[in-house]
């Protein structure tokens, strides 16, 4: 898995693609406890409705856009005044 999206443990397993025998010891375990299973498809869900919501996704992308244009998201003004000429 990538270690941004999963938390070894918690929300999968992070393994080595090398590593064959950790993969299969790995698959094994979720193969035989359904609650481990369970466990962690409820964590990696309430993870990537965390990150990856529309709503969170589109108010990260315009406080994108705000910071390139020097603006505030919240008030939507000039993050420094402008100066006076």
């Amino acid at each position: 898995g990538l270690p941004y999206l999963v938390q070894h443990g918690e929300t999968g397993y992070l393994v080595d693609p090398d590593q064959v025998t950790d993969i299969a010891r790995r698959l094994t375990a979720l193969l035989e406890d359904a609650r481990l299973r369970r466990m962690m498809g409820d964590a990696s869900r309430a993870v990537a409705r965390a990150r990856f919501h529309p709503d969170v996704v589109a108010r990260r992308t315009r406080d994108v856009y705000f910071e390139a244009m020097g603006m505030n998201a919240v008030t939507a003004l000039p993050v420094r005044p402008a100066k006076a000429s």
